[in-house]
């Protein structure tokens, strides 16, 4: 696997200017810090549809590009949240084309989700068809590192699907997908789906030290 050396931390995407960038409750601090100086602090204010994100796509290596396979790496710390049981957001989102029907879709997800007064995480996959499969879902507390592995392959491929992982919690997998005609163009974090569901003035949760690799 190749590594986007432009990927490293979430600050310097923000720096280099990937696009594009909504709303305004994104924030480099010192208090989103979980690997050196700064992070990538995210405020929530539960207004419906409100997201607020980074995005990187497949230019001057920025990005992944038509890719089979991938595998994102990030910091997440989602403690400073006030969530109510059962609401959740999209975290994390890959994006990309189906090479026989054109049109940019949503291919595999990262959801956070408060159940039980306790923080989860799961991962969704997409058919060639649209049909999604969800993972079983792996506790959060603190900061954890997480992990999404994609690859495009059919029902007969023992490793394709997504594989979502954090680390010293486990891993969950939906290998059951026939997504060979998928390609992946974009990744996005942040707060990339919010649907509503969060409670206005939910506070903030931070990111840091994004990687991708090939």
């Amino acid at each position: 696997m190749s590594k986007r050396n432009l990927m490293i931390a979430i600050a310097a995407i923000l720096v280099l200017g990937a696009s594009p960038i909504f709303a305004s409750t994104l924030a480099v601090t010192n208090a989103a810090a979980m690997t050196g100086s700064f992070g990538l602090e995210i405020t929530v204010d539960g207004t419906p549809n409100t997201i607020a994100l980074v995005e990187a796509r497949g230019s001057a290596g920025a990005g992944p590009t038509q890719e089979t396979h991938h595998l994102a790496r990030f910091e997440y710390d989602p403690n400073g949240l006030t969530m109510n049981n059962v609401t959740w957001f999209q975290l994390f989102n890959l994006r990309g084309q189906n090479i026989v029907a054109p049109g940019e879709i949503s291919i595999s997800r990262i959801y956070t989700i408060r159940k039980n007064n306790l923080y989860r995480l799961y991962a969704m996959c997409k058919f060639n068809n649209n049909v999604e499969r969800y993972t079983t879902r792996i506790n959060v507390s603190g900061p954890v590192t997480v992990e999404l592995d994609w690859t495009a392959g059919t029902l007969a491929d023992p490793n394709n699907g997504c594989c979502l992982t954090v680390v010293g919690s486990g891993t969950v997998c939906r290998n059951d997908v026939n997504n060979s005609a998928h390609r992946i163009d974009a990744a996005r974090l942040g707060l990339v789906g919010n649907d509503g569901l969060l409670l206005p003035n939910a506070g903030s949760y931070y990111l840091d030290t994004y990687e991708s690799f090939r």
